[in-house]
């Protein structure tokens, strides 16, 4: 594939501007740890309150 990305959801993906500051902090410090965003997150991230069920952000 030149020049173009494969989508990793059929779902839209926020962007992390837009995401509620609680659960863009959860991702930013993965994403430091690790290297990367996992695609998991991502797709997660554009319902708040299942984010939250599924990765509790007070774990920070």
């Amino acid at each position: 594939m030149t020049g173009e990305t494969k989508a990793i959801s059929r779902f839209t993906v926020p962007q992390l501007a837009e995401l509620p500051q609680d659960i863009r902090a959860r991702i930013e410090e993965v994403s430091e740890k690790s290297g990367f965003i996992p695609n998991v997150f991502l797709v997660l991230a554009r319902r708040p309150h299942e984010f939250r069920a599924f990765l509790p952000t007070t774990m920070l």
